[in-house]
């Protein structure tokens, strides 16, 4: 087992201090007042930022080919709350078409591990299998669908996502990620985009679906369930990708409604360079708080 540095995992500001105030608190688990009305300590570390955290055992185990076919999968299934992490790493046994894989999780200083994933090469000459299409899983859902509206299938018009070096390095900063090739230079030239920062690039497309559940009165709040990413080639600081975003899968249990939305992204002369489905999960409006954890 191998173990990162410790870095100081931080959550994203109040809503009374952003700029954007149009989402109520209510619908931000982020934020103290409205995670302790649900039941939680208070406001849970961001799930990009988790991943962020964690995607150093990536280039720390499979430095520059993991850009040209790699693929991560990563799970939020507890609460990560402000405080020190560092990430945790081993070798696991290879499945088909892999040349190798490691696990990887995030450990705090109490020794309580969360944000849980994989990360794979594939064989030289093959191409990598995207995370979903490994184990599929059939969800099983409650009968009554509370948003019938959110409809698999449906999706958005094309939008444009650029990462400017001006926002990266803070970000780099602030996860104490000094590595060149997202700074300077990388083995194919300019400065290249970390995974979690190819993930962050959704945020650009708002609204991500024509019906936005974040404003959706059935629901109390949105949270980071998981990513899924496999990346073909290298996406750089400062290049502007077109990005596509459709609705993929939907299940609702007595309690939380899950959604997957799939993004892929394409570069200037239409390649397909990476894919993403990214999970999320929208506790219901009306159930009573959960017991405090």
């Amino acid at each position: 087992m191998y173990a990162g540095p410790w870095v100081f995992a931080r959550k994203p500001q109040e809503t009374g201090e952003r700029e954007d105030k149009s989402l109520p608190p209510v619908t931000l688990i982020h934020d103290n007042a409205a995670a302790q009305a649900l039941g939680f300590k208070g406001g849970f570390v961001g799930g990009l930022t988790l991943l962020s955290l964690a995607s150093g055992a990536i280039d720390a185990s499979f430095g520059h080919m993991w850009y040209e076919g790699g693929t991560l999968s990563v799970r939020h299934r507890a609460p990560v709350y402000e405080g020190d992490v560092r990430v945790m790493w081993e070798e696991r046994p290879s499945e088909s078409r892999e040349a190798r894989r490691i696990g990887y999780h995030l450990e705090n200083r109490d020794g309580e591990e969360s944000t849980h994933g994989w990360a794979t090469l594939p064989k030289p000459g093959e191409k990598p299998v995207p995370p979903w299409e490994r184990h599929p899983v059939k969800h099983k859902s409650v009968d009554d669908d509370i948003l019938p509206e959110m409809v698999v299938g449906q999706s958005r018009a094309p939008f444009e996502a650029i990462v400017k070096m001006k926002d990266f390095v803070p970000r780099l900063d602030a996860i104490k990620d000094y590595n060149w090739w997202y700074r300077y230079a990388s083995p194919w030239g300019p400065p290249i985009l970390t995974p979690h920062e190819v993930c962050y690039m959704l945020y650009q497309g708002r609204p991500q679906l024509r019906t936005n559940i974040l404003r959706s009165s059935r629901l109390r709040t949105s949270m980071d369930a998981g990513t899924d990413l496999v990346m073909y080639s290298p996406l750089f600081v400062d290049h502007i990708y077109t990005m596509k975003a459709r609705l993929v899968d939907k299940w609702q249990t007595a309690r939380t409604v899950f959604f997957v939305t799939e993004y892929t992204y394409s570069d200037e002369k239409g390649k397909n360079i990476a894919m993403m489905r990214a999970y999320s999960a929208h506790l219901i409006r009306d159930l009573a708080p959960l017991e405090r954890r």
